[in-house]
């Protein structure tokens, strides 16, 4: 026992962030990150997507750049190292982008593109609490869209039921829409591989190319949100659940990376880079087409793959990188001001693709690209 007027803080006890107090007594009072390569065999790691189960242990599904398959390692909360890795795409030419969630079941939730011949499509595929792998299924391709080009910035959620959603760009803009050169879109899983719908969703009152950095969350009624930018607009936007045809201005400026997620009362975030100051940007839904945006960081070109994740008292975490210094960073808010901590990256440029996950005892998960080395790596806070 370090503290003897606090009987939270013993050797035993999680350290908790932002507090100012030694809570596990190692010394150190709310240290930051330890990091540690996962994949350094190939060119592994541009992009990746991180989570982390209910038993704490860490899942990073990557794209290995060499062979062109998506792989995938996993961390127990014990563990010092990763695992072995494992091609989890039939074919390479996969996992130009990714991204996953770990859903109440513990099950590994994933979806990537594939191409081939010219064609990209969307692909998902799962891993049970047991540890086995799903065959892929096709959530979209030129068959059922009429796209070539589909996939891009595809990213998943889950509902209360564990079953998926996604949100993707289509590239073509091929849903029965002219005159235009893209639309983001959603498709929803009713059961695995089975009885899918595919929604086009597309601001009618603007031609032009919407869609990019196109993200979903999933609310607590089971209604999906999006943020995209659109560059017929010139903005960032965001469509609210209930109502996927009408389109709000969240920034009056196009964004790139634009993350979305939400607070424990359903309030939707939203962070990215803004395209004309390359700053960090993050801010909140304060009403109906009302949004409130600030600078998180804008030292130099900074902001880039902004990745945004809630602890257990809402407080919004960032991981990011600041391609000026070649760093990957992470940004706290603390309910007062903002802590931006250098995570890695002060001898070489690393950082680049970063994925965040925040477990249920609040420790800061992120999994990144080392751009000099070409390596996975990964960071936490514990």
């Amino acid at each position: 026992d370090c503290d003897d007027s606090d009987a939270g803080s013993n050797p035993d006890a999680e350290e908790i962030y932002g507090d100012e107090a030694d809570n596990d007594c190692d010394g150190e009072i709310d240290e930051v990150f330890t990091t540690m390569t996962v994949d350094s065999s190939c060119d592994c790691g541009a992009p990746s997507a991180i989570g982390v189960d209910s038993s704490y242990n860490v899942h990073i599904a990557y794209a290995d750049s060499d062979s062109g398959y998506l792989k995938y390692k996993n961390k127990t909360k014990s563990g010092t190292s990763f695992g072995s890795s494992k091609n989890i795409s039939p074919y390479n030419l996969s996992g130009e982008w990714v991204d996953l969630v770990v859903d109440g079941a513990d099950r590994v939730q994933v979806v990537y593109t594939y191409q081939s011949g010219g064609y990209r499509q969307v692909e998902f595929v799962y891993r049970d609490s047991s540890g086995t792998w799903s065959s892929y299924y096709i959530v979209d391709d030129y068959y059922e869209s009429g796209s070539t080009n589909i996939g891009a910035f595809c990213s998943i959620d889950v509902d209360s039921n564990n079953l998926p959603a996604f949100a993707y760009y289509d590239d073509d803009g091929a849903y029965g829409f002219t005159g235009i050169n893209g639309v983001p879109v959603l498709a929803d899983y009713t059961e695995y591989g089975i009885g899918y719908a595919v929604y086009s969703l597309m601001d009618e009152h603007i031609l032009g190319d919407v869609g990019y950095y196109t993200d979903i969350v999933i609310d607590s009624g089971d209604w999906p949100h999006l943020a995209f930018t659109d560059y017929g607009a010139d903005e960032v936007q965001y469509m609210a659940p209930q109502n996927l045809s009408i389109a709000e201005t969240v920034y009056g400026d196009p964004g790139y990376d634009v993350h979305i997620r939400l607070k424990s009362d359903d309030t939707p975030c939203v962070a990215f880079q803004s395209s004309s100051s390359a700053d960090l940007m993050y801010g909140c839904r304060v009403s109906s087409g009302n949004w409130d945006i600030e600078t998180v960081d804008s030292s130099g070109s900074t902001g880039a793959g902004a990745a945004l994740a809630f602890d257990s008292d809402d407080r919004p975490w960032i991981a990011y990188y600041n391609e000026t210094s070649g760093n990957l960073k992470v940004a706290y808010y603390d309910g007062s001001s903002w802590t931006k901590y250098n995570v890695d990256g002060d001898s070489s440029d690393v950082g680049a693709y970063p994925s965040i996950a925040i477990d249920g005892k609040d420790r800061v998960h992120v999994s990144y690209y080392d751009v000099t080395n070409g390596k996975l790596k990964y960071a936490v806070a514990e």
